[in-house]
């Protein structure tokens, strides 16, 4: 499934709106070379990560929900 789907423009042949249209949720979070990725880590580094990081943690959480989603950094 893709994250911006626009199916009342595709049914009249129209191109969606948004230009990321067709991009998946694992693309648009996906990390970069040289970004922290929680699935690489453990709880106590991610949340100490997130702690220190907060500008960054959208981006974090959505991988940990997309991946691992664990309930010691998610919450239950």
């Amino acid at each position: 499934m893709t994250v911006w789907d626009d199916p009342n423009r595709e049914a009249v042949g129209v191109e969606p709106i948004w230009t990321g249209a067709g991009v998946t949720v694992e693309q648009q979070t996906a990390p970069q070379p040289g970004e922290f990725d929680p699935s690489e880590h453990t709880v106590d580094e991610v949340n100490a990560y997130l702690e220190a990081h907060p500008d960054d943690s959208d981006r974090v959480l959505t991988l940990e929900e997309a991946g691992k989603a664990r309930v010691g950094i998610l919450g239950g």
